[in-house]
């Protein structure tokens, strides 16, 4: 096919993307989600908070009220029972292996989200395509890193160091 894994070659490109990436995402968590989202300690111009709110959803599938709620949440019950990932009472281990268990279990909670969740992005995009579809984006992301890298080395690359060549 043409113009797949246009990327693919050499390996370090790949690997350029992926500290990016997630140099990228831990950005926009920490700037977006944390810090304006949640606190409402920085404030971005539209189309930046915008730009935030889509690379979220691309990366990570996050949905905007519910990180908040439960993040807001566990400030408010912060290592003591209420907070809904909490180390000192889940364990340091479970809770950064399997947090995204932690934050679904939490994010069924209607109520949680009411109380906690107020303030927070609430338009056409939000509903509909942010919310609505939150495993769309991690979906198209999937399909460009493929189309980007590849799946699998190509093996009839001609290089002596690659194993597939032999």
């Amino acid at each position: 096919m043409p113009g797949y894994a246009i990327l693919g070659e050499p390996w370090w490109i790949a690997l350029i993307w992926v500290l990016v990436a997630g140099h990228l995402t831990n950005a926009v968590n920490t700037l977006y989600l944390h810090r304006s989202a949640t606190h409402g300690g920085v404030v971005f111009h539209p189309v930046v908070e915008h730009a935030m709110r889509f690379w979220c959803w691309l990366t990570t599938g996050i949905v905007t009220k519910e990180w908040v709620a439960i993040h807001r949440k566990h400030h408010a019950y912060a290592d003591r029972e209420g907070d809904p990932h909490s180390p000192t009472l889940e364990g340091l281990a479970n809770i950064a292996l399997g947090g995204v268990f932690f934050y679904r279990q939490a994010a069924k909670d209607e109520a949680l989200l009411e109380k906690y969740g107020k303030g927070t992005p609430d338009d056409w995009v939000e509903r509909h395509v942010y919310t609505r579809r939150r495993g769309l984006g991690l979906r198209i992301m999937l399909v460009l890193n493929l189309f980007l890298f590849g799946i699998i080395p190509d093996s009839s690359c001609g290089r002596a160091w690659c194993s597939g060549c032999r």
